[in-house]
This record gives C-alpha cells, structure tokens and sequence, in this order.
C-alpha cells in the first residue's frame, strides 16, 4: 500500500518505474524467485556469519517478492478509481503524507485492499515450486501436502487438504463477490 501510494502521488519517472518493476515479480515463474532468494540468502550467511538458509524468513522473503506485484496492481487500480482529490484535500489541511494514508486513504481502499489480500492468499496458498524448494524442514503447506500424497499414489489421503485448498479458496471468491456486488 505504500509503495503503490508513493508511485501514486510522485511526478519523477524513476519513482513510477518502481511501480512498474514491482509488477514484474508476479511474472517471475516461483521456482526462477525461489533461485534468487536462494543466492541472495547465500550472500547474506556469508557476509553476516549467521544461518539464514532453510528458515521461515527465507520462504517469507521469497513469498513477498513473488506476490507484492499482484497486490500493487490491485491497489492501483483502487488508487485510479478514487483519484487524487481526497489525498491532496487533507494534505492541504495540513496532514502529513502518513497522517493521510492511514486517515484518509486506507478507509476508502478498505474494499481493495480486502480484495489484494484475498487474491494473494488465494496465490499463496496453491503456490508450489517455490514452496517444495525453500521450505524448511518438517514444514508442510496443503499444497506440499497434496503434492507428498499425490506423489506417494495416495490420492484418497490427498482429497482432504486439496478439498481444504478449494474450501478456502471458495470463501475467498465468495468475498470478493460480496464486496463488489456492494459497490
């Protein structure tokens, strides 16, 4: 929300073509991100002399680069419909740029940001490659459940998380339906 609000209210073209590289990332195919953040937390264990490897952070890390392009973009598209006149009317009241965000332009984004986060969990929650490749140990998603029992030939036992999968992403969809028939 602060990087799609910051490309929002900027005139220089270096801050938009942030916005546009952000974008990017939702192309990327998970397991090209999961090699990335691979290498990079590579880099990092060498040059702090810490273990980062194989941990929650590394799979988070590589989650938000590979989604935060699907939220921007839907952020955005809520940024364009509201315009900039609330925005600039409390800033000319004399709110700071923060004070507006989260007075002014996260109530009326409420619906957009529900429905970001809906479409990224939604993402998050069927991603595979990425997942299979950083996980820790012992760490399972229904995702990689479904894929360990597939791969086991034991479909009945793979039914019930892949249900889990569709149950949830129903409710999801469902939501966003509600949210938008409301508009």
């Amino acid at each position: 929300m602060i990087l799609s609000s910051y490309t929002r209210v900027s005139s220089n073209n270096i801050r938009m073509l942030y916005g546009k590289l952000t974008i990017i990332s939702y192309a990327i195919p998970g397991s090209v991100a999961a090699m990335m953040v691979i290498i990079f937390f590579m880099k990092v264990d060498n040059f702090l002399r810490i273990s980062l490897s194989t941990t929650i952070a590394m799979l988070i890390c590589a989650y938000v680069i590979r989604y935060l392009g699907a939220a921007y973009e839907n952020l955005e598209n809520g940024y364009q419909k509201i315009g900039l006149k609330y925005h600039e009317a409390s800033r000319t009241l004399g709110n700071g740029y923060y004070k507006t965000l989260f007075k002014v332009d996260f109530p009326i984004l409420k619906p957009f940001i529900f429905s970001a986060y809906s479409l990224v969990f939604i993402d998050l929650i069927k991603e595979l490659p990425l997942t299979l490749i950083l996980r820790p140990f012992n760490f399972h998603t229904l995702a990689t459940q479904v894929y360990q029992y597939a791969s086991d030939e034991m479909l009945a036992e793979s039914a019930v998380p892949s249900l889990f999968i569709i149950i949830i992403s129903m409710i999801f969809i469902t939501g966003i339906i509600k949210k938008e028939g409301r508009r």
